[in-house]
């Protein structure tokens, strides 16, 4: 039996806008429409990510502590490429698309030789679109 791959689930405030930002600017692969669906189902390589409408997802997992505060929460989600060059064309495409750059694509600064920049989707979940020579 095949294993499942990893699934994120993140709430979103607009299913639209994300959708759009994931489809067409970080190139993730729809595997549900949510025209009447409060969620979304996103394919990315060895990846699902889930987009839920964020009234519902609160409700689910904190039926009794719905908070309304969203943003960077100490939470990153990396997506690393084969090709330095896809680093920042992958910035420009999802800036595109409803994606804000919060760092652009430069030389690593940790040692690590990698190249990598930051994006957020219209929610503020911040994903860091990366290229590190030892792992191509």
């Amino acid at each position: 039996m095949q294993a499942e791959p990893i699934s994120v689930t993140l709430a979103v405030a607009n299913l639209v806008d994300s959708s759009i930002f994931y489809r067409d600017g970080l190139g993730f692969q729809p595997m549900s429409a949510g025209d009447a669906s409060p969620m979304v189902i996103m394919r990315a390589p060895g990846l699902r990510v889930i987009l839920v409408a964020r009234a519902l997802f609160l409700n689910h997992v904190a039926p009794n502590h719905i908070s309304k505060a969203c943003g960077l929460s100490g939470v990153m989600l990396a997506h690393t490429v084969a090709d330095k060059r896809d680093v920042t064309t992958i910035l420009d495409r999802a800036s595109r698309n409803r994606g804000t750059i919060t760092r652009p694509a430069a030389d690593d600064q940790t040692g690590g030789g990698g190249y990598s920049g930051y994006i957020a989707d219209p929610d503020g979940n911040v994903w860091q679109i990366a290229w590190f020579p030892s792992l191509t």
